[in-house]
């Protein structure tokens, strides 16, 4: 009886020994896979003191958008500013201003007007110089620019007077004239000018294609003023 008391403490000690090695064997095993996790996400590990495997790249942050931001687009071109520039270096202003006050009264304005439609300078208006100005000015679609109306004595051409008569009467003369004091400074007529070269796409700005196309035509025949680098 006692000898079979012993045996079962035997085997009660050596099952007790087997149960803690196995759960040694098992501690082992699940600390290994942890660091071998570790080692994968880059993680220092307890052995080596280092960094081992691939750190994740870090995500760039989103753009954190300012809903009161706001993008300014700098259109490039000629402004009104920049045309009246070039039209002082064409004198032109000077020869329409018949008394020399640096001023155009109405009838100075007519010509001026008149001479700036003239594109062969021969002081008289065609048709072919008439349709080429009401569709760069915007007249075009005008009843009141009619080549009938205007060319009054029916010679197929449109001289100063009878242009001066029509012009009265589309009253551009106080459109332009923005202080009200009866004439026309420079600036004033040239931004009467730009207001109506402009009117068509109504941005504030002559692109070089329109700038070319309408300064050249009726202000300066032999050079181009226009620099794509100022705009």
């Amino acid at each position: 009886m006692k000898k079979n008391i012993m045996n079962i403490g035997k085997l009660l000690k050596m099952g007790l020994v087997w149960g803690v090695t196995i759960g040694l064997v098992s501690c082992a095993n699940e600390g290994a896979g942890v660091v071998q996790e570790s080692e994968e996400l880059g993680v220092e590990t307890e052995e080596t003191g280092t960094f081992e495997g691939t750190t994740p790249m870090e995500e760039e942050p989103a753009y954190d958008y300012d809903a009161d931001e706001t993008t300014t687009t700098v259109a490039l071109g000629v402004n009104a500013d920049e045309l009246y520039t070039d039209l002082t270096t064409t004198e032109l202003y000077e020869g329409w201003d018949a008394n020399d006050d640096n001023l155009l009264d109405e009838n100075e304005y007519y010509g001026a007007f008149y001479d700036t439609w003239d594109i062969n300078d021969d002081n008289m208006l065609d048709e072919n110089e008439w349709n080429t100005a009401l569709s760069d000015f915007g007249f075009d679609d005008n009843t009141a620019w009619g080549w009938s109306d205007w060319d009054t004595n029916n010679d197929n051409l449109i001289d100063e007077n009878e242009f001066g008569t029509g012009l009265g009467t589309a009253g551009l003369f106080s459109d332009w004239d923005m202080n009200d004091d009866n004439v026309l400074e420079e600036r004033e007529y040239t931004e009467g000018i730009f207001g109506l070269w402009n009117d068509a796409d109504d941005d504030g700005i002559l692109d070089e294609n329109e700038y070319n196309d309408l300064y050249v035509r009726y202000f300066d025949m032999d050079v181009v003023q226009y620099n794509p680098e100022r705009g």
